[in-house]
């Protein structure tokens, strides 16, 4: 826990075997397929998100305390972090980076191959777009290919250790607009979801066309 809330994970890519062939189409969409990891790091206990004790979220330095405390003979640097942006203490990076921009051709298709590799939460990225500028298609799920007509879903949402590959197609009509993917716990997916470790963003990531 403590490894990965401090954002120690990353990606593995493993080849096909030989003599596997995908498809011309998916085939090129995977040669030019962008890797983007999502971590969550938490340096303040302040948690809006609601649950009970046995989810209670707790920051990256309680982590840190409670595995010294755990052994004597650990050794626990505090993070002690300090912010630019004092609001900013509980968010998802992508590759590292926070709200960063993917570039996107107008008219053309792009794979995204997301890695949820955070601990705790759940995120559902959505399309945050005023107009219906960008479609996106689930090709696969955790390394399984799904089946064709691919659903075009309103939210893509990824349990830690969660991966998805969604082709993004933004028309010529976005051209310069940039559009934002946000974390949403949408209500209406309580039900599946549960309340508890939901994670709200205005911003994970952007698209750029």
């Amino acid at each position: 826990a403590l490894q990965v809330a401090g954002g120690l994970a990353g990606a593995l890519l493993v080849e096909p075997a030989p003599g596997y062939v995908l498809p011309s189409d998916l085939a090129s969409l995977y040669e030019a397929a962008r890797v983007l990891v999502l971590q969550h790091l938490q340096f303040s206990s302040a948690d809006e998100t609601p649950h009970d004790v046995s989810f209670h979220m707790i920051d990256y330095p309680a982590v840190s305390q409670a595995m010294k405390t755990a052994a004597e003979s650990y050794e626990s640097l505090p993070p002690e972090p300090t912010f630019a942006n004092g609001s900013v203490t509980d968010f998802y990076v992508v590759n590292g980076q926070y709200q960063p921009v993917v570039a996107i051709p107008p008219d053309g298709v792009m794979l995204l191959r997301l890695v949820h590799g955070g601990g705790v939460r759940q995120i559902e990225l959505e399309l945050d777009q005023p107009a219906d500028w960008c479609q996106w298609r689930t090709i696969a799920r955790d390394g399984v290919f799904q089946p064709v007509p691919y659903q075009q879903p309103l939210a893509v949402v990824l349990t830690p250790g969660n991966r998805a590959d969604i082709a993004v197609r933004c028309n010529s009509s976005a051209l310069g607009q940039t559009i934002a993917v946000r974390a949403h716990p949408n209500p209406l997916r309580d039900a599946a979801l549960g309340t508890m470790n939901r994670h709200a963003q205005a911003v994970v990531f952007a698209l750029r066309v």
